[in-house]
């Protein structure tokens, strides 16, 4: 997985620089090519995208402080829809996503524990991104989501002792570029999660999972 992440960052990255480099060599030949560029839309306009991603599986850390290795790896799609403004440097919008988490809840070898995460999560938030044009094709940004993930099913799920594992907080931050039609982004997700008791509403248990994620699309 890792050798995939390293060799799609650098593909991208490669035909990014490609890019740019035909651009300057159009640009030095003619003056005329310069005034052809146009510049970045003005007003509000509508932006979506339509995201595939996968997130590592990162640590479990408790509210009193204790962590534990887990496998918390998930692939992921998610949706986002709002505006561009303020010539095309700031985007805000709302974003809906689901991921599926499959590997084991404890992998540190010391527990011998076969339990799987095996939940579904659906994030719903908002998220913020700051643009830096370079040329009609090619805008490097940086990206902030927050809003909060559901859990519609998990493996640690026990209806016989009336217990239930639910989402909390859910944010990401991190960098990427839209290059023509299509979206790179990377950074860092963070998903909370507390096991409920479905009789009285008790929380007996906090708990949050930290991850890289990094994530390809398109935007229209």
């Amino acid at each position: 997985m890792k050798k995939l992440i390293v060799l799609t960052v650098a593909a991208l990255a490669l035909l990014c620089i490609t890019d740019a480099s035909a651009q300057i060599v159009r640009g030095s030949s003619s003056v005329s090519s310069l005034s052809s560029t146009k510049p970045p839309q003005t007003g509000v306009r509508y932006q979506g995208e339509f995201n595939f991603g996968y997130a590592t599986g990162g640590q479990l850390i408790f509210d009193d402080g204790d962590k534990e290795k887990t496998d918390f790896s998930r692939p992921y799609i998610e949706t986002v829809h709002g505006v561009r403004m303020l010539n095309d440097y700031l985007f805000v919008g709302a974003g809906l996503g689901f991921q599926y988490a499959y590997g084991k809840v404890y992998t540190d070898p010391d527990y011998g524990s076969s339990l799987t995460w095996d939940t579904v999560a659906i994030p719903l938030f908002v998220n913020f991104k700051g643009y830096y044009p370079l040329s009609n094709g090619f805008a490097p940004y940086i990206s902030w989501s927050i809003g909060g993930g559901i859990f519609a099913t998990s493996g640690l799920d026990d209806p016989e002792y009336d217990e239930k594992l639910k989402g909390g907080l859910y944010t990401t931050f991190g960098a990427g570029f839209n290059y023509r039609k299509f979206n790179f982004g990377f950074g860092l997700m963070h998903q909370g999660m507390k096991a409920v008791d479905t009789e009285d509403g008790e929380v007996y248990d906090k708990s949050s999972v930290n991850s890289f994620y990094v994530q390809l699309g398109f935007k229209f």
